[in-house]
C-alpha cells in the first residue's frame, strides 16, 4: 500500500491555508482538493521529488499564517464539559475535543477551531499579523525560488542541508587535511544556496551551485578511498575510538581530537595512546608491545579495563598488573616501532598482583630470597593482613602490613636483590627483640582466644 503524502491533518493545514495557493505549485493544490488521502503513487516522478523537496517548508509557512482568536467565552480555550456528545472535532485532524481553541487567518479572516494538541503545533502565532504576513510573503517567493532551483537542480535543498551527514557515516576519523576541504565546500554551497533563494534566480550563481555539487561527488569518491585504503591499519582513530574517548574523556576530547585529526594525521600518535583505554586499543596495543619487547624479558597476557596485565622474567607464571596511563606514558614508543631497553625497575614498581595466588607465589619466593639473608619468615596472617620477618642474628623480628610489603618490594626479589631488600627490611621502626615478640604474640593468642570465648557464650545464652 502506498504511503500518503500528508497526514489528514497536514493536509487540511495545506488547504485551510494561502501558502500553497502562493507556492506555484497549483497541481499539488487541485491534488489534494480532489484526493484528501493523496498517496506517493498517485503523483510522477517529479512531483514525488518535488514535494519531497518543498513539503517542510510549505507546512511550516502554512502555520505562519494563523493567530490566536478568542473563543465565543471570551476566553482563549472554550470547555465544553465532560459530556462527549458535547465535544467539537478538531477541524485539522477531526478528533473530538472537550477543550478547543479558535485560530484566525491573517491573510483571509478564516476562523477554525482546533483541538488542544493541535494548537501546540502553532508555535509563537502571537506575533503581529503584519510582521507575519511579511514574513509570509518572503517565505512564498523563497518556495517559488526553490521550486525553480529544484526543477534545473534536483534534490538541491537537500544536498546542502545533509552535506556533513555523509562524513558522520564514515568509519574512521578523517584527517584535518582531507576534512576541512569538504567541509569549506560545503559552506560555499550554502551560502549560494541561501543567496539563490533571497532574489531573482541568477544564473550564474545556479551554474556555480552546480559545479560545488559536481565537485562534492568528486571529494565524496577521494574520502571513500582514503577510507578503504586506511581503516584497517594500525592505529588509526576509528568511530569506535572516538565515542569512547567523547563519553570517557569528555574534558580531554577537543584536544585528543585535535591532535589525531592535526599531526596524527588521522592516527593516534605515541604521545597520546596512554589517555585511551578504548578495548580495541588496548589489544591492539598489547599486540604492538609484544611485537617489539624482548618476550624473554616480559610478556602481555592480556588486557584490563584500564590496562594491561603482564609477565616478567624471571617468573612468568606470576601476573602483575599496571594502567595503561602508567605504562604507555613510559613505554608508548615500543608499541610504535621503537627498539630499546625496558626499565623493568620501573614496571615493576608501578604495578600490583592481579591474583591474590600471584601474590602468594611472590611470598614463596621471598621465602627463598630470606634464606641467603640469614631471615625467614616467621609468621603469616592473611585475615590480618600480616607478615612478620625474623632476622637470625641478632634475633630480632619485624612486622609489616603484608599486602603493602609485598608490592613494595616484588621488585628486589624479581631482581635477585637479597641484601638490598634486607637493608630495606631493617628501616622499619616496627621491630622487636625476641621476648617483645613472644609476648606480642602471647598477648595476641590471648585476646582471639578471649573473643572466640565471647562468641561461643552469647551464642548459648
Amino acid at each position: 500500500m502506498s504511503r500518503k503524502v500528508f497526514t489528514k491533518k497536514e493536509t487540511n493545514k495545506l488547504l485551510f491555508s494561502e501558502t500553497l495557493k502562493g507556492s506555484n505549485v497549483p497541481w499539488l493544490m487541485e491534488l489534494l482538493k480532489n484526493n484528501k488521502n493523496l498517496s506517493y503513487s498517485d503523483l510522477n516522478t517529479t512531483q514525488k521529488q518535488i514535494v519531497n523537496e518543498m513539503r517542510s517548508d510549505l507546512l511550516n509557512n502554512s502555520i505562519d499564517e494563523w493567530v490566536t482568536t478568542k473563543a465565543p467565552n471570551n476566553r482563549l480555550t472554550l470547555d465544553l464539559g465532560p459530556n462527549e456528545e458535547q465535544w467539537v472535532k478538531c477541524q485539522l485532524c477531526g478528533t473530538k475535543n472537550r477543550y478547543i481553541h479558535f485560530i484566525k487567518n491573517k491573510l483571509t479572516n478564516i476562523v477554525i477551531n482546533v483541538g488542544s494538541d493541535c494548537i501546540e503545533e502553532f508555535g509563537e502565532i502571537g506575533r503581529t499579523a503584519q510582521k507575519d504576513k511579511r514574513n509570509l510573503v518572503s517565505n512564498q517567493l523563497k518556495n517559488r525560488r526553490l521550486m525553480q532551483l529544484l526543477e534545473t537542480v534536483p534534490n538541491a535543498k537537500s544536498r546542502v542541508e545533509k552535506w556533513n551527514q555523509f562524513l558522520v557515516r564514515i568509519d574512521i576519523v578523517l584527517p584535518d587535511r582531507i576534512e576541512t576541504p569538504y567541509i569549506k565546500l560545503g559552506k560555499k554551497a550554502e551560502k549560494l544556496f541561501k543567496s539563490i533563494l533571497s532574489k531573482n534566480q541568477n544564473e550564474k550563481e545556479v551554474q556555480e551551485l552546480r559545479k560545488v555539487f559536481l565537485k562534492q561527488n568528486k571529494f565524496k569518491e577521494k574520502i571513500i578511498n582514503y577510507v578503504n585504503i586506511n581503516k584497517n591499519r594500525t592505529f588509526v582513530m576509528t568511530r569506535e575510538i572516538d565515542s569512547w574517548i567523547k563519553i570517557n574523556k569528555a574534558s580531554d576530547y577537543a584536544r585528543i581530537r585535535e591532535i589525531v585529526k592535526g599531526i596524527g594525521k588521522g592516527f593516534i600518535t605515541a604521545e597520546i595512546a596512554y589517555e585511551i583505554n578504548e578495548p580495541r586499543f588496548l589489544e591492539t596495543m598489547a599486540n604492538e608491545y609484544n611485537k617489539n619487547i624482548d618476550n624473554n624479558i616480559m610478556n602481555i597476557e592480556h588486557i584490563t579495563d584500564n590496562g594491561f596485565v603482564v609477565s616478567v622474567y624471571p617468573f612468568f607464571n606470576i601476573y602483575l598488573e599496571i594502567t595503561n596511563r602508567v605504562f604507555s606514558k613510559k613505554y608508548s614508543t615500543f608499541a610504535f616501532g621503537e627498539k630499546n631497553t625496558l626499565d623493568i625497575e620501573f614496571l615493576l614498581v608501578n604495578s600490583h598482583c592481579y591474583r591474590s595466588k600471584d601474590r602468594d607465589q611472590i611470598i614463596n619466593e621471598l621465602k627463598k630470597m630470606l634464606g641467603y639473608v640469614d631471615m625467614k619468615i616467621v609468621n603469616i596472617d592473611k585475615r590480618n593482613n600480616r607478615i612478620d620477618i625474623e632476622n637470625l642474628s641478632p634475633k630480632k623480628y619485624i612486622r609489616f602490613n603484608l599486602e603493602k610489603f609485598i608490592e613494595s618490594n616484588k621488585h628486589y626479589i624479581y631482581l635477585n636483590k637479597p641484601y638490598v631488600l634486607k637493608t630495606e627490611i631493617f628501616k622499619n621502626s616496627n621491630a622487636f627483640s625476641e621476648w617483645e615478640y613472644k609476648n606480642l604474640i602471647k598477648r595476641e593468642k590471648e585476646i582471639k582466644e578471649a573473643y572466640y570465648d565471647d562468641v561461643k557464650n552469647k551464642k548459648s545464652q
